[in-house]
C-alpha cells in the first residue's frame, strides 16, 4: 500500500508506545497549557522520542542479526496482550507488592526449586533476549524451565543477584527493571532485565513478558 508506513516506524512505535508511559511521573501526566507555560502543543515528549529511536535500534539490531522474526513474534504478543487489557479496570500493584514478589523470585531462583519458579510465570509467558552472536531469541515457558530442570539435574548450583532497581507502570502492566548478575558454575553474566508483571497465580503476582539484555 502506498500510504502505509514503513516496517522499522510501525515496530519503533509499538515499542515506545508499550514502554514510555510511567505512570505518576510528570512525563505522562497531561499537562495544560498554563501549567507548562506552553500553547498545548501536541508535539511528543522527548522521553516518547527517545523510546522511538530506542525501537528502531531494535529493529535495525534484529535485521543486522536476521532474526527479525522472533523480535516481531515478541512484539505481537506484548501488543496483543496490552490491547485485551484497555478498558479493564486493574488494582494498581503496589511497591510493596513488587518488592515481596522480587524476593520471592529471588529465593527460588537460588533455591533451584523450578516447580516453584514456574508457578510465577504465566501460562502463556514470552521471553526475549539479545546476545550479539546470536540476535534475538525468544522462548516459551516450556522452552525456558526445560534448560533450568535440565541445569538443576546436571547438579549446577545457580546464584542470582540483582541491583539498580526501578519499578514502571506500562500499558496494564507493571515493571520491574533491574541489572542481573548471574553465575551457574563458572558461567557468569549480567546484563539488564525486565520483568513485567500482572495479577494472578498463587503468588498473587505473574510474570508475563521478561526481556534480558536488550540493545540500548
Amino acid at each position: 500500500m502506498k500510504n502505509s508506513l514503513p516496517l522499522p516506524l510501525i515496530f519503533a512505535a509499538i515499542f515506545a508506545v508499550h514502554t514510555c508511559c510511567t505512570a505518576g511521573t510528570p512525563d505522562s501526566a497531561p499537562k495544560s497549557p498554563s501549567a507548562s507555560g506552553g500553547t498545548g502543543s501536541s508535539a511528543p515528549s522527548d522521553r516518547v522520542v527517545a523510546k522511538l529511536n530506542h525501537g528502531l535500534r531494535l529493529f535495525d539490531a534484529a535485521v543486522a542479526s536476521g532474526t527479525i522474526s522472533a523480535f516481531e513474534e515478541y512484539q505481537k504478543k506484548l501488543t496483543a496482550f496490552t490491547d485485551s487489557a484497555k478498558g479493564t479496570p486493574r488494582e494498581a500493584i503496589t511497591q510493596d507488592e513488587v518488592a515481596r514478589f522480587l524476593m520471592l523470585w529471588l529465593g527460588l531462583w537460588n533455591s533451584g526449586d523450578t516447580a516453584q519458579q514456574a508457578s510465577l510465570y504465566a501460562p502463556d509467558f514470552a521471553w526475549l533476549s539479545y546476545a550479539a552472536s546470536k540476535g534475538f531469541v525468544l522462548q516459551s515457558k516450556d522452552q525456558i524451565f526445560a534448560d533450568r530442570e535440565n541445569y538443576v539435574k546436571g547438579g549446577a548450583s545457580i546464584l542470582v543477584d540483582v541491583s539498580e532497581l526501578e519499578i514502571l507502570q506500562e500499558g496494564g502492566l507493571t515493571s520491574i527493571s533491574f541489572i542481573q548478575n548471574y553465575q551457574r558454575g563458572m558461567y557468569r553474566t549480567k546484563g539488564s532485565k525486565s520483568l513485567r508483571l500482572r495479577r494472578g497465580g498463587p503468588a498473587g503476582l505473574l510474570i508475563v513478558f521478561e526481556e534480558f539484555n536488550l540493545p540500548k
